[in-house]
């Protein structure tokens, strides 16, 4: 009991609750039979979802639901489990967008190009903009091309060159006329 208390106070009242979990997972293994068990299991799967571990956790509160179908933090673990499991949930689409965003610039590289002009437009270091944006010259027929040539447009004016500005603008309506997809 010493030792599970000692779990439950790293985990949380102290400020690295990651070092207990390894504190109730020796626990949970030394002792099975524990009249305290319910209360250490929900207290590790609790933990777990915490500590960036949502997926794990629903599968602890799932097994610790099949070994205390009635205990008295059944309520408790299944508010905790669909919590735990639309985070999970959330974290497995943004994992998965991050995965295809990646696999798109695989494909296209002047996507990677245009995030970082326009990251480098927002911060306002025009100079790397302007050569960013520049690697869209001679692709014309590019989906985003019409909204790259207008940021460079943008940086031009920022850097006081208001001709070229102008003459990158005029591109981007001039190409507007021409194909109607334009950006």
């Amino acid at each position: 009991e010493i030792r599970l208390a000692r779990a439950e106070t790293i985990a949380f009242r102290s400020t690295h609750p990651k070092d207990a979990l390894p504190l109730f997972e020796k626990w949970l293994q030394a002792y099975p039979k524990h009249r305290m068990r319910e209360k250490a299991l929900y207290q590790y799967a609790l933990l777990l979802g915490k500590n960036g571990r949502p997926d794990m956790a629903v599968q602890s509160f799932d097994a610790f639901l099949k070994e205390f179908p009635t205990g008295s933090y059944t309520m408790q673990a299944r508010k905790q489990q669909e919590k735990f499991r639309a985070v999970a949930t959330a974290a497995a689409k943004r994992e998965a967008s991050v995965k295809e965003r990646e696999q798109a610039f695989r494909e296209d590289p002047l996507l990677s190009a245009l995030e970082k002009a326009e990251k480098a437009h927002r911060s306002k270091v025009y100079d790397f903009a302007i050569r960013e944006y520049l690697r869209f010259r001679g692709y014309e027929r590019h989906p985003q091309w019409g909204r790259a040539w207008y940021g460079l447009g943008v940086c031009y004016r920022e850097t006081g060159r208001t001709d070229a500005a102008i003459e990158a603008w005029n591109a981007v309506w001039s190409r507007s006329l021409l194909a109607t997809g334009t950006l």
